[in-house]
């Protein structure tokens, strides 16, 4: 299947250029890593940063970072706490919204 590149567009005409993927078929399977991998060199060509984290701490205030960028918003240290308790770190939470409801006991 050939791909194309559009150039130009108007009410009257479209100009498409032949375009040429830079990968590949794979002709075996690749293992978890191997596309884990493939997939975070991808995002990293497209401007994404990969932060090195190790430990779980560094995984949690790359966590927070995030959503306070996202959602445009400061955490205080004592809010974080709470939200990480109650919708992030509770395992209540986390087997489904319809199965808990704070205040009432999970069954």
């Amino acid at each position: 299947m050939k791909e194309y590149n559009l150039v130009a567009e108007n009410s009257e005409s479209t100009v498409v250029s032949e375009y040429k993927t830079g990968y590949k078929r794979a002709v075996a399977y690749q293992s978890k890593a191997a596309l884990e991998r493939a997939f975070i060199e991808q995002l990293q060509t497209q401007a994404y940063e990969y932060p090195p984290i190790k430990p779980e701490q560094d995984l949690i205030a790359n966590l927070r970072t995030q959503l306070e960028q996202l959602n445009d918003i400061h955490f205080s240290d004592s809010e974080w706490e709470q939200f990480f308790a109650i919708k992030i770190a509770n395992p209540k939470w986390r087997r489904g919204k319809n199965n808990y409801h704070p205040g009432r006991p999970y069954s």
